[in-house]
């Protein structure tokens, strides 16, 4: 045990205590974080006030009239969202106005548009009008059908309005206007019918819905959009260590065996300590990854106030399955690493196992849809899939039945048995061979050979 211990010391001292790992394990989230920190304070909406002139050829008019509203400074801000009512931005100070729209998006702004609207009703004029809004004397032209007026049904659709831009025009002003002449439209619609558009927008407005999570401890504001992507999350994280550190075992183990060390390193341990304590300390290594992101994960919640999706159980989990899928690549990527004698031998045979282990992420979607249907059941019951579907499955919203999780327990321990192993019996004798590596019927004698 001494000698796997030091075995084991010098694996993660030579791939842990690097610039590079340090580097990209610590002090790159360390960045994130405190990007996402400052993000958090000073990405805020700003408000803008878009000037100039627009022109709007409409032979009907009431188009024109109803933009003349929507387009100038006391109408409604063009970035509104669905929980909030024109009026209500239009009625709220700077800070509340910029407070709904961050709550639809952190990284929005406000347009105000104060445009001037010049009416033209005559069709003729559009060359003129066109070019000037190419010369850049006007912000934009709209042309507007005289069908425009008339609803179609829902489901088909109606295009009545061309609008004209600058050609380095600012895609957020375009699109401010876009959405100002479509309310512009509907207002004139309701006008032509006696309806009063204020009202029509009261009615149809959606009521704000705020959903609560209630905990053992009290109540906390459920984030939807984050509950659906932790699964992802753990799912990615999980591979991402298991395979990182399963690719640093198959790196060192080629290089050691092509630069010679192997044998100096054999001359004091047997190849099994040797592979023993290479696994254990890649496995020490991956688990600084697993931490590190997993706490660049846990601040990133906590900044948006959702740290409460995240319970003890699933981060117990998180360790048991890293440390389950860890040792069964790591058990696949030592075996490979002391076939080979360079990289490039290496990543013939590691392609083949690197497919079949990326189903899990093919996967991920319909398991995340139904965690306790036939396919979670299926997969979670095949050991290489074992680790990465259950943590799936705990971390989605249904709960997995206990007996479930014992049973991967147990998939999952006889996966990492049977893989050790066979990469064992593999190793002690790839690791002194040198050449081509073995065919599958020499493979097949290595397993065999007591």
């Amino acid at each position: 045990m001494v000698k796997v211990f030091w075995v084991a010391w010098r694996e993660f001292k030579h791939t842990a205590l690097t610039k590079a790992f340090i580097i990209g394990t610590i002090v790159f989230p360390l960045l994130i974080w405190g990007g996402m920190a400052a993000g958090s304070i000073f990405a805020r909406p700003s408000v803008e006030t878009l000037t100039g002139d627009i022109a709007i050829i409409d032979t009907t008019g009431a188009v024109i009239r109803s933009a003349r509203d929507e387009l100038s400074p006391d109408g409604p801000p063009s970035d509104t969202v669905d929980s909030v009512s024109p009026s209500e931005l239009t009625n709220a100070t700077p800070d509340e106005a910029a407070e709904h729209v961050r709550r639809a998006s952190p990284f929005a702004g406000i347009i105000n548009l104060n445009l001037n609207v010049i009416g033209v009703d005559n069709p003729e004029q559009f060359d003129e009008l066109r070019e000037s809004v190419r010369a850049g004397e006007i912000h934009a032209l709209a042309v507007v059908d005289e069908e425009v007026l008339t609803p179609v049904p829902t489901r088909q659709t109606q295009r009545n309005i061309q609008l004209y831009v600058q050609e380095r025009a600012n895609p957020n002003h375009t699109d401010a206007i876009r959405r100002a002449l479509q309310r512009s439209v509907v207002r004139a619609r309701a006008d032509l019918v006696g309806h009063d558009y204020d009202d029509m927008q009261r009615l149809l407005r959606n009521p704000s819905l705020q959903t609560m999570r209630l905990t053992e401890t009290g109540e906390t504001a459920a984030g939807v959009e984050f509950q659906q992507l932790l699964p992802l999350a753990f799912m990615v994280l999980l591979w991402i260590s298991a395979f990182a550190s399963g690719n640093y075992l198959l790196t060192t183990t080629v290089e050691e065996k092509s630069n010679k060390v192997m044998e100096v390193l054999l001359s004091a341990v047997s190849p099994m300590q040797l592979m023993a304590g290479k696994i254990c300390g890649q496995a020490v290594v991956g688990m600084f990854t697993v931490l590190a992101y997993g706490a660049l994960g846990i601040a990133a919640l906590l900044i948006v106030d959702q740290a409460g999706l995240i319970t003890f159980t699933q981060v117990l989990a998180l360790i048991i399955y890293y440390l389950m899928a860890y040792f069964m690549i790591a058990a696949i990527m030592a075996g490979i690493g002391s076939m080979v004698s360079d990289m490039q031998e290496a990543h013939a045979l590691i392609t083949p196992a690197m497919l079949v282990l990326f189903i899990p992420l093919i996967l991920l979607v319909p398991i995340n849809q139904n965690p306790n249907g036939l396919l979670a059941t299926i997969t979670t019951s095949i050991p290489p899939f074992t680790p990465f579907v259950m943590i799936v499955r705990i971390t989605a919203s249904d709960p997995v039945p206990l007996w479930q999780v014992l049973a991967s327990f147990a998939v999952g321990i006889a996966g990492v048995i049977i893989t050790m192993w066979l990469s064992a019996r593999v190793f002690r004798i790839g690791v002194l061979m040198q050449g081509k590596p073995p065919s599958p019927i020499e493979l097949a004698r290595w397993l065999r050979y007591s």
